[in-house]
């Protein structure tokens, strides 16, 4: 008999952003080296890619809790993929109703679906339905057409939220900027559009009874905590995390100060092993090598031998590539090795 997936945790405050070519599964087996309670969410999933490819949703149990990023505007393909999803044992499902990418504007779904509230209701509706997982939402504050319009839409934004309340949504991951629909990349639109956390802090307290989970600008779980605080339930962090993954080091004590952790922190170094040994498992498997050196190269950062760190990893991505010799991370665990003779263990530090 399936047993029911449990629920997200009340108190969680501190997320992983869902990026794609950043959050794949091996990537986030690694942060699980650093944080056990921090929520992790997955790559963007089209619904209709899910429908036809299940594998797209492979993940281990160690990365857990864990929360799937479901796209799409047809809602028989998002109820299917929700379905698929809870099969799977996610822990929760989010809609992504915030990328501005051509893609998603050319498919009808991402920040499209603000345009289409209906739409967008009609969507989150069939996922509530065909799963027993929670459900919450991740968007903008608006969407424009480019960065001559200055229209205040902050009406449209809570008649959105509203419309989404009164469906039975109950969390909202809000990126404080609007979306820019044309003139503007994707990777543009992460910076270029201005924050706006008080449109978001309006929101919470206009809407109190759900929780708002505030996104975009932040630097650190501490920092956005200290922004957050008093508004917002919780923060996400995305590029502070894919640019300094260490930056999680005393996440699990930010989202319970008050429980005992469950273990003790080990040194970076020893961290770093464990992380080579995941990572040879990964390749073993067949594990494309790209993916998995993408989330090795972030792991050594602004200590001695980063340099050389680097160059190693382009050294075996260049040998895989020339299919010189079978793919070994020996080379790595050799610097780290070497490094514990030179210097002190490096403890978890939000400097790392």
């Amino acid at each position: 008999m399936q047993q029911t997936p449990p629920a997200l945790v009340p108190n969680v405050s501190i997320s992983v952003a869902p990026m794609v070519g950043c959050t794949d599964r091996y990537f986030r087996r690694l942060l699980r080296e650093i944080t056990r309670e921090t929520t992790l969410y997955t790559e963007m999933a089209v619904a209709a890619g899910v429908v036809r490819n299940p594998t797209l949703l492979n993940f281990d149990a160690e990365e857990r809790p864990l929360i799937l990023q479901l796209a799409g505007d047809k809602p028989d393909e998002l109820r299917r993929a929700a379905k698929l999803a809870e099969a799977r044992g996610f822990d929760g499902l989010n809609l992504n109703f915030g990328c501005p990418s051509k893609a998603a504007t050319a498919g009808g779904y991402g920040a499209c679906m603000m345009q289409k509230p209906k739409s967008a209701v009609r969507a989150f509706a069939a996922v509530q339905e065909a799963s027993r997982l929670p459900v919450s939402v991740k968007c903008r504050l608006g969407i424009q057409e480019n960065s001559l319009s200055h229209q205040d839409e902050s009406q449209d934004f809570f008649a959105f939220i509203e419309a989404l309340q009164q469906a039975g949504c109950t969390r909202f991951i809000l990126h404080a900027r609007k979306a820019w629909l044309k003139g503007l990349s994707p990777r543009a639109n992460r910076t270029r559009p201005p924050l706006n956390y008080d449109l978001v802090f309006a929101a919470a307290q206009e809407f109190p009874t759900a929780d708002f989970i505030l996104n975009g600008g932040l630097t650190s779980p501490e920092q956005g905590l200290a922004v957050a605080r008093q508004h917002c339930a919780g923060v996400m962090l995305g590029r502070a995390v894919w640019n300094n993954p260490w930056c999680l080091a005393q996440a699990d004590e930010l989202i319970h100060p008050h429980s005992k952790p469950r273990a003790t922190p080990l040194p970076q170094d020893e961290i770093l092993l464990q992380m080579i040994a995941l990572s040879e498992a990964a390749l073993a498997e067949g594990a494309r090598v790209p993916s998995v050196l993408r989330g090795l190269t972030r792991m050594w950062r602004a200590r001695r031998g980063a340099a050389e760190w680097r160059a190693r990893l382009a050294t075996i991505a260049t040998e895989q590539a020339r299919a010189q010799s079978k793919t070994s991370l020996a080379s790595l665990r050799l610097l780290v090795e070497r490094q514990l003779l030179l210097e002190p263990p490096q403890k978890l530090s939000l400097q790392a």
